[in-house]
C-alpha cells in the first residue's frame, strides 16, 4: 500500500496526545509540503539515509572539515549515529553546522543514538535494564526516568532516542529479553508510555524543540521479542490476533504518548516480514494507531528481505522498494552507500513512484521541524522554532553527577529489587550484631547493566559506547562495604559465571586509591569547568591520571582522578575540551588493595579496537603494568592479601581513537591445576562460612563479558539454569552455612528468569536482576533492612526451560501444573507479580461497579490495604480481569490496574485504581479480526499482591449492551 504525504499530514493535525503544542501541526505540515516541492530525488533520499557520525566527520577524536564536506555534498544529512554516545555538544555543533550548511534548506541532521535504560553514552545516568525497571511497577517514576534520558540526551547533542523496547518478554531463552519491559501487555504498555512522555516532554509542557527533550524511537516492531525455539531473529509464531491483543498495544499506547519514529524487525510473522509489511506499518501504524513519525529499518532488515534471509524480494531494488512501498523510510545502514542511489534509480525510473518517495522523506521532515532542525523554505515571522545547535553549556549541569539523577536512579533500583523467599525471617541482617560479613560468587563485584547501557560492557570489556569509569556505579561488594560499615567484609569469589575459564573481572574504584596527595589539572568528568577538588588527598577512591598528548610520555600532562582505568574512548581523546585528539598516552598510579586472599591470582590490562581485544599478554597489547616497582608480565601467577596494598602503576599509549578501550582486569579464583572451577575452589568458600556471622552470595548471568558471556543479544539459550559451578557453590555455602547456624541469602543478578527450583529451599532468595549503577547500593540496602523490599517479578520463572511458555495470562485450555506424565507439580517457580516484603500486608473491603457500566465509559475499582506488621512497607496492589462469555477465547486473567503504596506500621489506606477504559483496555479482537467491545460482558474481578495470590479480593461487574 502506497501512503502520500498528504495522508500523513491530515494523521499529524487530527492525532490527540502528540505534544503539548498540539495545535502547530499543520504548520509542520505546511512546512513539509514547502520542502518537498522544492526538493530533488536525491535531496530527498539523503533524509531516508543513516549514517556514522564518526565516518562521515571525525578523524582521530577531531572534526574533519574536508572529510565532512565530501559526505555532505550538496544535499545534506538525513540521520546520523554513532557519534551521539561520545557527548561532544561542541564537536556536534560543529558537524550540525557543516551539515546545515550543505542543504539548500538549511536542513540539519537528526543525531540517533540507544537508550534503553539511560543514553549509551559517555558519563550518562545509568538505569537499571528495562526488564528490572518493569519490576517496580512504578509508573511515575518511569516518567521521571524519561525526563532525565531526554535532559541528558539533548545536552549531549542527542535527538532521537532508540527508545523505549515495546516487546515482551514471553520467551526468556531469546537473549534480547532483558532489554523488553515484562511479559505482560498492559504493564509494558502503561511503563513505555510513562517513559514516552517524559522524553518527549509532554509530562512537563514541553516540546520536541526544547532543550531537555527528545524524539522517542519505539523498538523493535512487532512481536520480534517471541522467535521460533527463543533464536534471534527467528519467524515469530503467533497469528494476528494474539499479535493485536498481546503485541502491538504497548506500542499503540507509546505511540499516542507521543513516539516519534518506530523501529521494524528483523522477524517475519505469518510468512510476511515485518519491513516490507504493509498491513503493519502502515494500516496499523498510520490508520490505526495513528503514527506520526518514522520508520527506520533495524539494521540490516531491508537487506534481509532478499536472497541473505527472506527471499521475498529478487534484488537490493526490489529490497528497497518494498520496505519504502510498506511505509518505511531510513534505512538501517542497509546498502551502505548505494541506499540513496537506488531510490533516485527507483524514483526515476518510475517504479517507486514520486508519492511513494514524498511520503517516506516527509515523514522524517515532519520529526526534523517538530525537533527545529528544518523550517519552511522562506522562513517567515511566527514559524516554528528552528535551533538546530545544542545547548553547549547544559552538559556540565546535567552529565556525571546530577544529584537530582542519581537519586532517581537509587529509587527505581530500590523498587525494582525482588524478595522471592524469606524462611523464619532471614532477612533483614541486623548491621549491629554482624561483626563479619562473607561475600561469595561471581556477580559480588560487577556493575551489571545490561544490554545498551550507559556503561556498554559492564562487565569489562567493550561493547559499542559508555563509560563506567563512574563514580556512582556501586557493585553488591562495595554496597555491602557501605551499608555494614562496622562489619569486616570480606569477598571470594568461589566459582566463575562459566566452568573451566579464567574469570576476568573488571577491577573496580573500590580496590583503587590513590597513594599520594596531588593537585589535579582538569576535572574527573569532562564536561566541568574546573577540578571537582582542588586537592585529591591520599586514599580517596581512584588512581591519580597524567596524560599526555602523544604516545611516549612527554611534556606537562593533563592530570586529573580516575576513578578506575575503565574506558571506552570511543573514537575521541580523553577529554573532548581539553584533550581531543585521539593520540595519547595515560600513566596511572596508585594503590591496589584487594577483598580476597587469592595464591595465583592474576592481572592484565585488556586494551581494544571495537571488538578486537588484546590483553597484554599478546605482542600487540599497548600496555604495561608495575607492581611494587617492578615490571608486571600479565597472566603471570602471584599472590593477593586481603587488606594488603599493592603500588600499581599502569601505562597505556594509543596511535588512534578509533573505537579504542582499555580495562584493567584480574582473575582472582585461586590457582587450580587444570581445574579452573572445580570442588576445591568452592571448598575454599566453604572454609571460610564457620569464620563469619552471614553469607551473601551472588551469581547469575553476564552480558558481552568476554568469555563468560551468558546473555544478550545474539546469545540465546536453550537451557534457563545456572552456569558453571554456580549452584554447587550456593548449595556447598548453603549447606555448610545451615551446619554452622550462619544467615544466608543468594541474590541473582541475571536478565533472565533462572529455572532452579531448588533455590526455594534456600532461607533467602533476591532477585536483583541488572541494577545498573544503583544496583550494589539497592541489594545491601535490601539485605540490612534500611529498605523494605517491594519488587514484584516482571515475568514468571520457570522450572524448566523444556515446560515454556510459563507467562501467566494463558487461555483456559492451556494449563501451568499437572501437565506432563513425568512432572505433576507446577511448572512456574515463581509467578508473575510476585515479591515478598519484610511486613505483611492484607487485603480488604474490594469496591467493584454494582450497576453495569457503559460501553464507553471506564471501570472504577477500589480496596483497602492494611499493614500488619512492625515496620512500615510498600506494596504492589495488582488488579486482574477475567472477560466471560467473548466469542473467542480470552486469557484467564489479564492485568488491568496497578498500585503501588506505602502504609505505615499498622495503618490501613484506600486505595483507588486508575479506571478502567472500556474501549481501550476491555475491547477485543473478534472473529473478523475486528475490534469489538464488550457489550453484555461480565468480567470477573481478582485483587491481590500477585498473579498467583492465594487468597485474592474477587468480585464481577457487567458492561451494558
Amino acid at each position: 500500500m502506497v501512503v502520500t504525504f498528504a495522508l500523513i499530514a491530515v494523521f499529524i493535525s487530527t492525532a490527540s496526545g502528540f505534544r503539548h503544542a498540539e495545535n502547530h501541526e499543520p504548520q509542520v505540515a505546511a512546512i513539509v509540503t514547502a520542502l518537498l516541492s522544492k526538493m530533488t530525488p536525491e535531496e530527498k533520499a539523503r533524509q531516508l539515509t543513516i549514517f556514522s557520525g564518526v565516518d562521515c566527520c571525525i578523524t582521530n577524536g577531531i572534526f574533519d572539515e574536508k572529510k565532512a564536506a565530501t559526505y555532505f555534498g550538496t544535499v545534506g544529512a538525513g540521520v546520523l549515529d554513532s557519534y551521539g554516545r561520545n557527548t561532544d555538544p561542541i564537536l556536534a555543533n560543529k558537524i550540525q553546522r557543516a551539515a546545515v550548511k550543505a542543504s539548500r534548506f538549511g536542513i540539519g541532521a537528526i543525531i540517533a543514538e540507544e537508550c534503553q535504560h539511560g543514553v549509551q553514552g559517555d558519563w550518562h545516568t545509568m538505569f537499571p535494564s528495562p526488564y528490572t525497571m518493569a519490576a517496580a511497577f512504578d509508573k511515575d517514576l518511569m516518567q521521571q526516568i524519561g525526563e532525565v534520558i531526554g535532559t541528558e540526551a539533548r545536552a549531549g547533542s542527542i535527538h532521537e532516542c532508540w527508545s523505549p523496547v515495546c516487546g515482551l518478554a514471553r520467551e526468556p531463552r531469546w537473549g534480547r529479553s532483558e532489554e523488553e519491559m515484562s511479559e505482560d501487555p498492559f504493564l509494558a504498555g502503561e511503563l513505555v508510555e510513562a517513559m514516552v512522555k517524559g522524553m518527549n516532554g509532554v509530562s512537563r509542557g514541553a516540546n520536541l524543540s526544547s532543550s531537555n527533550t527528545v524524539a522517542p524511537k519505539l523498538k523493535h516492531y512487532a512481536a520480534y521479542s517471541i522467535p521460533e525455539n527463543g533464536a534471534n531473529t527467528a519467524p515469530t509464531p503467533i497469528g494476528r490476533r494474539v499479535l493485536q491483543e498481546i503485541f502491538l498495544p504497548p506500542f499503540e499506547k507509546a505511540i499516542r504518548a507521543g513516539a516519534q519514529g518506530i523501529m521494524s524487525s528483523y522477524n517475519e510473522i505469518d510468512g510476511v516480514p515485518t519491513s516490507s509489511d504493509s498491513w503493519l506499518l502502515t494500516e496499523q501504524l498510520r490508520d490505526t494507531f495513528k503514527f506520526q513519525g518514522y520508520v527506520c529499518a533495524d539494521f540490516g532488515a531491508i537487506e534481509r528481505l532478499g536472497p541473505s534471509t527472506h527471499y521475498v524480494a529478487f534484488n537490493d531494488s526490489d529490497c528497497v522498494r518494498q520496505f519504502l512501498e510498506a511505509g518505511g523510510s531510513v534505512n538501517g545502514h542497509d546498502f551502505e552507500g548505494s541506499y540513496e542511489s537506488i531510490i533516485v534509480n527507483l524514483t526515476r525510473s518510475g517504479v517507486l513512484s514520486e508519492e511513494t518517495l514524498d511520503a517516506s522523506a516527509g515523514a522524517v521532515l515532519a520529526v526534523k521541524v517538530r525537533l527545529g532542525l528544518a523550517k519552511h523554505p522562506t522562513q517567515r515571522e511566527g514559524d516554528l522554532p528552528y535551533n538546530p545547535y545544542v545547548n553547549e553549556s547544559l552538559v556540565q549541569h546535567y552529565l556525571g553527577d546530577n544529584p537530582q539523577h542519581i537519586a532517581i536512579a537509587e529509587k527505581i533500583t530500590q523498587e525494582s529489587v525482588v524478595l522471592l523467599e524469606n524462611k523464619n525471617k532471614t532477612l533483614p541482617f541486623n548491621p549491629s550484631k554482624i561483626k563479619k560479613l562473607l561475600v561469595v560468587g561471581p556477580n559480588a563485584d560487577e556493575a551489571r547493566a545490561g544490554d545498551y547501557s550507559a556503561a556498554g560492557w559492564a562487565g569489562g570489556a567493550p561493547n559499542g559506547g559508555g563509560n563506567i569509569n563512574n563514580k556512582n556505579t556501586v557493585t553488591i561488594l562495595e554496597g555491602l562495604k557501605q551499608e555494614f560499615p562496622d562489619a569486616d567484609v570480606s569477598y571470594i569469589v568461589g566459582a566463575g559465571i562459566l566452568s573451566g575459564i579464567d574469570y576476568w573481572t573488571a577491577v573496580q574504584r573500590h580496590s583503587l586509591s590513590v597513594s599520594e596527595e596531588f593537585e589535579p589539572t582538569a576535572p574527573s568528568v569532562p564536561y566541568k569547568k574546573a577540578p571537582e577538588y582542588k586537592v585529591v588527598k591520599q586514599g580517596m577512591q581512584g588512581l591519580k591520571a597524567e596524560y599526555f598528548a602523544n604516545t611516549d610520555f612527554k611534556g606537562v600532562p593533563m592530570t586529573r582522578l580516575d576513578y578506575a582505568p575503565n574506558f571506552h574512548y570511543i573514537d575521541l581523546g580523553p577529554d573532548p575540551i581539553r584533550l581531543p585528539n585521539g593520540t595519547f598516552s595515560v600513566r596511572w598510579t596508585g594503590l591496589l588493595t584487594p577483598d580476597s586472599s587469592v595464591k595465583g591470582a592474576k592481572l592484565q590490562c585488556n586494551t581494544c579496537q571495537g571488538h578486537f581485544c588484546t590483553p597484554t599478554g599478546s605482542k600487540q597489547a599497548n600496555c604495561t603494568i608495575t607492581l611494587d616497582g617492578s615490571k608486571y608480565t600479565p597472566g603471570t601467577k602471584f599472590d593477593l592479601e586481603r587488606g594488603h596494598s599493592v603500588k600499581i602503576q599502569i601505562e597505556y599509549w594509543q596511535q588512534s581513537s578509533q573505537s579504542s578501550s582499555v580495562f584493567l582486569q584480574w582473575c582472582l579464583l585461586p590457582d587450580i591445576p587444570n581445574n579452573v572451577n572445580s570442588n576445591a575452589t568452592i571448598q575454599q568458600a566453604v572454609d571460610l562460612v564457620a569464620d563469619t556471622d552471614a553469607i551473601v552470595i551472588v551469581v547469575g548471568g553476564a552480558n558481552n563479558d568476554g568469555t563468560s558471556s551468558t546473555e544478550g543479544e545474539g546469545l540465546d539459550r536453550a537451557s534457563l539454569a545456572l552456569d558453571g559451578d554456580q549452584l554447587a557453590l550456593i548449595h556447598a555455602v548453603s549447606k555448610a552455612a545451615k551446619e554452622a547456624n550462619k544467615l544466608t541469602v543468594t541474590v541473582l543478578v541475571d536478565g533472565k528468569p533462572t529455572s532452579e527450583p531448588s533455590l526455594t529451599q534456600l532461607p533467602a532468595v533476591i532477585a536483583a536482576f541488572q541494577g545498573g549503577q544503583a544496583g550494589g547500593t539497592a541489594v545491601a540496602r535490601v539485605i540490612s533492612g534500611s529498605y523494605n523490599p517491594s519488587g514484584k517479578l516482571p515475568v514468571s520463572f520457570p522450572v524448566s526451560s523444556e515446560v515454556l511458555p510459563v507467562y501467566y495470562n494463558y487461555k483456559p485450555s492451556a494449563k501451568r501444573s499437572h501437565i506432563y506424565l513425568d512432572f505433576k507439580d507446577s511448572i512456574v517457580i515463581w509467578p508473575f507479580g510476585h515479591g515478598l516484603s519484610y511486613t505483611t500486608f492484607a487485603l480488604g473491603n474490594l469496591d467493584v461497579p454494582a450497576t453495569p457500566v457503559p460501553k464507553t465509559g471506564g471501570v472504577n475499582i477500589s480496596c483497602t490495604v492494611t499493614n500488619h506488621g512492625d515496620v512500615d512497607g510498600e506494596t504492589v496492589v495488582q488488579l486482574y480481569l477475567r472477560h466471560v462469555g467473548a466469542p473467542v477465547t480470552m486469557p484467564v486473567k489479564m492485568l488491568k490496574g496497578f498500585v503501588r503504596v506505602h502504609i505505615a506500621s499498622g495503618a490501613t489506606a484506600t486505595i483507588a485504581f486508575p479506571t478502567v477504559n472500556v474501549e481501550r483496555e476491555l475491547s477485543f479482537v473478534n472473529r473478523q479480526y475486528q475490534r469489538e467491545l464488550p457489550a453484555g460482558g461480565q468480567f470477573l474481578v481478582s485483587v491481590g499482591l500477585s498473579s498467583d495470590d492465594p487468597s485474592p479480593l474477587t468480585g464481577k461487574f457487567t458492561i451494558s449492551v
